[in-house]
């Protein structure tokens, strides 16, 4: 899986209005926990289907197995910053506010990527393997 491409710099705070960040976020963490239910259900649907049929392949429609397995992966150690993030957000004071909201929107931006290749995995294991 290639590396998320993240811009870190101050000019992310600048037009966004603290209101909208959150509201972005809490749409993107939506999004993700939904790909991630649909990316685990999918996944263990064609397991079932590959035991009844005692047949083993690589691919879940035209998506690699692994590819699914790997994002799954990326998307729960996602999750594990958010939590570690969430419990220092916790101890917020005046002077962090502005850093805690840059780490939103790099965070909203990370979990939108991964949501789009949620997305594209979902897709292409729709499609027919053949």
């Amino acid at each position: 899986m290639k590396e998320l491409a993240l811009e870190t710099n101050s000019a992310l705070l600048g037009a966004c209005k603290p209101e909208s960040i959150l509201a972005d976020w809490l749409r993107a963490i939506t999004n993700f926990q939904s790909n991630y239910y649909q990316l685990v259900t999918c996944i263990r649907q064609k397991r079932i289907e590959q035991e009844l049929r005692v047949r083993n392949t690589a691919y879940i429609g035209q998506c690699p197995k692994s590819h699914l397995v790997d994002l799954l992966s990326t998307m729960r150690e996602e999750l594990s910053k958010l939590d570690q993030e969430i419990d220092q957000l916790s101890q917020v004071n005046q002077s962090s506010t502005a850093t805690n909201y840059r780490k939103l929107l790099i965070h909203t931006r990370v979990l939108k990527q991964l949501n789009q290749q949620a997305q594209n995995g979902l897709y292409l294991a729709t499609l027919s393997s053949s």
